[in-house]
């Protein structure tokens, strides 16, 4: 009996050790799963560190590949931006060729009102050039001769510059003893020019200089030398007081057969600024329109 106990225990101790071998054994490949499951987590770890990285590279990648982009979107918005200042830059020009317009708007403002006034003054000279003119005149210090240029300006015509074989002196008081003897004397200078086709004339201007209170003596030598009958003999001097003196007076008892009209006498001192002046004395006389 003891030996079936001895051996009922036996049995039972080997089968307790048999189970505890085999729990043992569970747990060891428990353990070996969990060790298993340690490697596949660094594994995990690994490949998560090696997608961290990987991503990382790819972020990197990613942010140098966006800031290139970005940098060459802005380089484009740059250049797009000078782009634009250039194209604002062309478009500000059109403005200033706007502006440049504008000045030959003007400057076509201001021709065409040049034009106008030549044209106006080209149509006085046309109501004036109906009648054949002749502008002549005797000066000695250039006085009269302005006016002479100012009236043939104005009426257009032919000039004539009454000039004598001896000239006169150019010392002011040897001139005014000279000029005084000639008048004293009714002495006739001889003349070193003449008017061809007189007779093709019907309006002569007739200038000079107021010496002694009249023509000088070579202008009365001129209106002697022509027939004048019929023609309008239109006086005008220079002077310094006097105007036109008995002048007229004399022109008219020298051109008894002529019209004579209204002359126009300017100081001397003031025959650079006598435009004006001629022009109102032209319109009186009918000579522009």
């Amino acid at each position: 009996m003891k030996k079936i106990i001895r051996m009922i225990l036996t049995l039972m101790i080997t089968i307790s050790l048999v189970a505890c071998g085999t729990s043992n054994s569970t747990v060891n490949t428990a353990s070996g799963t969990n060790s298993s499951a340690g490697t596949s987590s660094a594994v995990s770890g690994a490949n998560s560190s090696s997608t961290q990285a990987s991503t990382g590279d790819d972020a990197a990648v990613s942010q140098s590949a966006n800031s290139t982009a970005d940098g060459n979107k802005a380089a484009d918005s740059a250049s797009n931006s000078t782009s634009n200042i250039t194209q604002t830059g062309k478009q500000s020009t059109v403005p200033g060729k706007s502006t440049k317009t504008g000045t030959k708007s003007s400057s076509s403002n201001s021709a065409n009102s040049l034009n106008k006034e030549a044209s106006s003054s080209e149509q006085s000279k046309a109501s004036s050039e109906t009648k054949k003119i002749l502008v002549a005149y005797f000066s000695q210090t250039g006085n009269t001769r302005e006016i002479a240029n100012q009236i043939h300006q104005n009426v257009g015509g032919d000039m004539f510059q009454i000039e004598t074989v001896n000239p006169y002196p150019t010392d002011y008081n040897t001139l005014v003893n000279q000029a005084k003897k000639e008048q004293e004397e009714n002495f006739r200078p001889e003349l070193a020019t003449e008017v061809k086709n007189m007779d093709s004339y019907e309006v002569v201007f007739i200038g000079y200089p107021n010496w002694w209170g009249t023509m000088p003596m070579p202008v009365f030598t001129f209106l002697e030398k022509y027939d004048l009958s019929g023609k309008t003999i239109i006086p005008f001097c220079t002077h310094e007081g006097s105007a036109l003196g008995r002048s007229v007076e004399d022109i008219t008892k020298l051109c008894s057969k002529s019209t004579i009209l209204d002359g126009l006498a300017i100081r001397g001192s003031k025959v650079k600024t006598a435009q004006q002046d001629v022009k109102d004395w032209l319109y009186k006389l009918g000579m522009l329109e």
